[in-house]
């Protein structure tokens, strides 16, 4: 066991990708393979009815816009960057586990304009800019003090009059930190207009819900 200053010391030293698991100590990149090679749609995002639901309300709330660049973060399997990938002229789909990628590559590889690789995020963020952002379900599973620190990044990526559009289950399986907690967050410290900000009780397990979150960055 590492002692605290000395995690925090490695949590800092965003270079050493080797120590994926120092991010997301619970559920990080190994603890995700593992999940994704013992069984196919781990998540049950085909015949889930939560995901169902979660993935026609992102739709709803999106309004039938169609957006230049966008970036997924934690694609999983590919069945939402499927959705949204005829509202995008490009996208990038990415994911921590080297399964997952390699799954969402063979559903997506019809789609000549989008991408999907692996990468685990805030050291392997792609730059951008992008005029969406989608993080559903992702963003809880890093440590609070990581997020803070990603936040700028997110909000760097964005092109002006870009979209962060975010969406996390409120229940408690164990997680860094809770989806409720991260929305407030991401309102309070990102500075970017809310959109949409609203609550979806009695679904998913225990009825727990989810929060969704679509955050615009302002233009100039």
């Amino acid at each position: 066991m590492l002692r605290p200053p000395a995690r925090a010391l490695l949590r800092s030293a965003d270079s050493v990708k080797s120590w994926d698991w120092l991010w997301q100590p619970t559920y990080g990149r190994f603890w995700h393979d593992r999940f994704y090679r013992d069984r196919v749609d781990p998540y049950g995002c085909t015949v889930n009815q939560y995901d169902r639901h979660k993935y026609d309300r992102s739709l709803d709330l999106l309004d039938g816009r169609q957006f230049g660049s966008a970036l997924e973060i934690g694609c999983s399997e590919g069945v939402f960057s499927e959705m949204i990938a005829p509202r995008c002229a490009e996208l990038l789909a990415v994911d921590i586990s080297d399964q997952a990628v390699e799954r969402a590559t063979a559903r997506l590889s019809r789609l000549d304009h989008v991408s999907v690789a692996r990468a685990t995020l805030p050291m392997d963020m792609p730059p951008g800019p992008y005029d969406l952002i989608l993080c559903l379900d992702v963003l809880y599973y890093l440590p609070k003090d990581m997020l803070i620190r990603f936040l700028p990044r997110l909000k760097a990526a964005l092109r002006p009059g870009g979209v962060l559009f975010t969406l996390h289950y409120l229940g408690d399986f164990g997680q860094a930190m809770r989806g409720r907690e991260v929305h407030d967050l991401l309102v309070a410290a990102l500075g970017l207009e809310v959109e949409h900000d609203q609550t979806v009780p009695d679904v998913g397990p225990k009825g727990a819900g989810y929060r969704v979150t679509c955050l615009v960055k302002p233009p100039g």
